[in-house]
């Protein structure tokens, strides 16, 4: 069975999480995303040789982590190997890997779940059920092609160096001897391959230090909708409507060269939030 007729016929998980019986949860989207790999996205063929690809985002929506699992859908049937990397804390890696190579169980789904990253009452976003879902596609994704590894690289605790510290774990999970993608899907600060921001100038991203790779920096925008994260406060949060980009295309633009650090931007017409993988009551807006 191929790739993606293997994806169509991917069963729905049902994501109740009986540990956390306080818990407040709305339906899982994986649920309504059982044929996602008829949804595949090409990144623009001018980045085909692209090693790295960095997706810049507003942390908690439903889209961001819908477009990295459609290009990473479109990478693998492709036949590349590929790493993906998610924003969540490097000490998360062990349970990340043992859910990985399980079947995806709901006492498996649990373990990777009882956790202070997943549970806390400060969900900004990271721990969403759109990321969780990239996860689950990500481990049904690895089974069937065998060529997909997904790492955690964020510092579990803050660092002044934190986004070299990201960087260099990341890099150090490269496999020197193969010709993998690099995907990774990160804040859109840390995606920048420029230095600066408007509050530091001397800032340097964690795509900044990948500067001896063939690396892109894809910002994703909205023109307005919603996210969860926690600017200011933790929760769902109205988007700023673009006016501007009222008359831009949907879907990619690639820039002619850098702007804010990024050499392409993917416009979605709007933005929803994602809620927390597990959500408390502290945190059931």
């Amino acid at each position: 069975m191929n790739l993606i007729a293997y994806c169509i016929t991917i069963v729905a998980l049902s994501f109740s999480l009986s540990a956390h019986a306080d818990a407040v949860r709305e339906p899982s989207p994986v649920k309504e995303r059982d044929s996602q790999c008829e949804d595949k996205v090409a990144i623009p063929s001018v980045f085909d040789a692209a090693q790295v690809i960095f997706f810049g985002e507003i942390h908690g929506t439903q889209e961001s982590p819908k477009l990295v699992t459609d290009v990473l859908c479109d990478l693998l049937t492709k036949g590349h190997t590929v790493l993906l990397g998610v924003e969540i804390p490097s000490n998360e890696q062990a349970r990340l890997d043992t859910y990985m190579h399980g079947n995806g169980t709901k006492d498996e789904l649990e373990k990777m779940l009882n956790s202070p990253f997943w549970t806390s009452n400060r969900h900004d976003g990271r721990s969403s059920q759109a990321v969780l879902s990239l996860i689950e596609m990500s481990r049904v994704l690895a089974k069937v092609t065998k060529q997909l590894r997904v790492i955690a690289f964020a510092p579990h605790q803050q660092e002044a160096n934190y986004d070299e510290s990201m960087a260099n774990l990341v890099q150090s999970s490269i496999n020197k001897n193969s010709r993998e993608k690099i995907l990774i899907l990160t804040g859109n600060y840390h995606a920048s391959r420029s230095v600066g921001t408007l509050w530091d100038p001397s800032f340097k991203p964690m795509a900044y230090y990948f500067k001896n790779f063939n690396t892109v920096s894809i910002r994703i925008e909205h023109r307005r909708g919603s996210a969860w994260n926690c600017v200011p406060t933790c929760g769902v949060q109205n988007l700023l409507d673009y006016v501007e980009k009222s008359k831009q295309p949907l879907g990619f633009t690639v820039f002619n060269e850098l702007i804010n650090g990024f050499d392409a931007e993917y416009l979605n017409e709007s933005a929803s939030a994602s809620f927390p993988a597990v959500r408390n009551k502290e945190n059931s807006q």
